[in-house]
């Protein structure tokens, strides 16, 4: 792509999930961007290293045709690998309350039964009080494993033998998300599985809706998607789209420092 262009940009910012810093393709970018003499910094950053409510480890590649300040440039060297903060910016683990993100009670976003019947032993379950999600992707409402955190509406005692979702809860691993609290939470309190999923239906549990998780993800408000799109396209993109304030400190604090 860039042997096409007429000249080479001054600034590039690439993102990408996880794994591809192993990449043959990120060698070859790497290849092309020291025959051009580009100043590079490599990142793996955490959404929630940086006070977002949200996991979501991405990779990004920042290079510009201009050293980097030497502040910066003394980081990127003595770290030897790939960056998870961003200097300059005091990370912080203290997020706000995802109550600060959701809608006025959206209509149309219960889990149904077969959902929960097929779903419900890897739901990962948070509350509007809690500052965590795990990482939503491209298959969220379509399965549960591994796509993101459902809302609980229903008081945390609505039965006190199972654990709470900040009791049970934490995202595991970034590149999986993969829930299984509820199965081992229904082996704690004994309960067979039609008890569990009466269980889980007392929780009213419901789905993220798109502008919620546009928020999380630092879309502005006014952003809106075409009225074309059905609900499953705009997940879709949400699950595939950059968690636009992480990408906003990289250009302001390093790209064009």
């Amino acid at each position: 792509m860039f042997s096409n262009l007429s000249s080479l940009p001054d600034y590039i910012l690439l993102e990408n999930v996880k794994g591809f810093e192993t990449s043959n393709t990120r060698d070859k970018i790497m290849q092309f961007f020291t025959q051009h003499s580009y100043h590079v910094a490599e990142f793996l950053i955490n959404s929630n290293k940086l006070g977002i409510p949200n996991s979501r480890l991405r990779y990004y590649l920042l290079a510009r045709r201009q050293p980097f300040p030497e502040n910066i440039q003394s980081v990127i060297d003595n770290d030897n690998g790939f960056l998870s903060f961003i200097p300059g910016f005091e990370n912080s683990t203290i997020a706000p309350p995802l109550s600060m993100f959701l809608e006025t009670e959206p209509e149309g976003y219960h889990l149904s039964d077969k959902f929960l019947s097929k779903w419900g032993w890897v739901l990962d379950m948070v509350t509007p009080s809690s500052t965590r999600s795990c990482c939503f992707t491209k298959g969220y409402s379509v399965k549960a494993e591994g796509s993101g955190s459902v809302i609980q509406q229903a008081p945390d005692d609505t039965n006190p033998s199972v654990p709470t979702p900040e009791q049970q809860s934490s995202c595991p691993s970034d590149s999986s998300d993969v829930r299984s609290d509820n199965k081992r939470s229904m082996c704690n309190s004994k309960l067979n599985d039609e008890e569990f999923i009466q269980h889980m239906k007392s929780l009213d549990l419901r789905l993220f809706t798109p502008r919620e998780i546009a928020r999380i993800h630092g879309i502005p408000e006014w952003y809106s998607f075409p009225d074309t799109l059905s609900e499953k396209q705009r997940y879709k993109l949400l699950g595939n789209g950059l968690n636009v304030s992480v990408v906003k400190l990289l250009i302001e604090r390093i790209l064009l420092s």
